[in-house]
């Protein structure tokens, strides 16, 4: 390229050593005390360093974390979930997971660390998956009524660092070695909100850790990527349409993969979802109640 093809570049390139030629200039002067920059191109540079801050990461849209988030602008103050006598809209649930993401990752939660999730069903439960998702990690769902020994089996097969759990079951967990945060603690949520958390989370990156429940031998968890989450909720809008939303209720242990689609799916669709008790053999007049309770 000459001189005539960049002739503005070339222009402003030969100020500089001008002003070094310059006859009044120096002869001992040092090379750095030599503005390099006029007055219009210094007054582009950032005031400070500190304002040189890298772009914020942003989660693929069709991660869970993003679905979510839009189906709250949607409806902020529809009801959201309903377990025993709480209940939480969609706006409520984003700021109670959005708090716990924080707190998350103040422990290490981001992109492919795994979390421990030991809860009874509850919004506390649905808050935690949220929250966990939000941070950037893959839940790791361990079925309350397993084997002590078992659960150990599964936090050391998933590498997970961290344990989310409740109070009452610390002792009944094996929580050594990890980092334990409890639900039912003022101090998982006491973190200043700085907005959403955003862990730029992909659809490669895993989003749980499933394992069979009752399985006597070494389990071997499955891994479930955010592609197949989201190619599945394709699949289910497919299934369902444009049929209007209304109350789901959640039945499914959250070990089972069938806890994806009454947890996770009706919550980016917009559904009210009734959590039903954790009994054995939950009864039909349980569910009934729990699902009459919703508005």
């Amino acid at each position: 390229m000459d001189a005539a093809e960049n002739g503005e570049g070339l222009f402003h390139s030969t100020i500089p050593l001008a002003d070094l030629l310059h006859p009044r200039a120096e002869p001992l002067a040092v090379s750095m005390d030599v503005p390099l920059l006029d007055a219009a191109e210094r007054f582009m540079l950032p005031r400070e360093s500190n304002d040189l801050k890298p772009p914020p990461l942003l989660d693929d849209p069709r991660c869970i974390p993003a679905q979510f988030r839009a189906q709250v602008a949607r409806t902020p103050d529809a009801v959201a979930v309903a377990a025993e006598e709480e209940t939480l809209t969609y706006a409520q649930l984003d700021a109670a997971s959005d708090a716990l993401a924080w707190h998350l990752r103040e422990h290490g939660v981001a992109r492919d660390v795994r979390v421990g999730l030991c809860v009874e069903r509850s919004t506390r439960m649905v808050v935690a998956m949220l929250g966990i998702l939000k941070a950037g990690g893959a839940f790791v769902p361990l079925d309350p009524d397993c084997p002590r020994e078992q659960l150990a089996a599964m936090m050391e097969d998933s590498r997970a660092r961290v344990l989310v759990t409740e109070s009452h079951r610390v002792q009944h967990l094996p929580a050594d070695g990890v980092c334990t945060i409890l639900l039912d603690s003022q101090d998982a949520f006491e973190l200043e909100v700085l907005g959403p958390p955003r862990a730029g989370t992909t659809l490669d990156d895993p989003a749980s850790v499933l394992y069979s429940p009752g399985s006597s031998s070494k389990p071997q968890g499955v891994v479930v990527p955010h592609r197949s989450v989201a190619d599945f909720f394709s699949a289910m809008d497919a299934r369902v349409g444009a049929a209007p939303v209304g109350t789901w209720l959640s039945v499914s242990r959250i070990c089972f993969d069938s806890s994806v689609l009454e947890l996770l799916w009706t919550l980016v669709r917009g559904f009210r979802v009734a959590g039903a008790p954790y009994p054995r053999q939950p009864k039909l007049s349980a569910c009934a109640r729990a699902a009459a309770a919703l508005p």
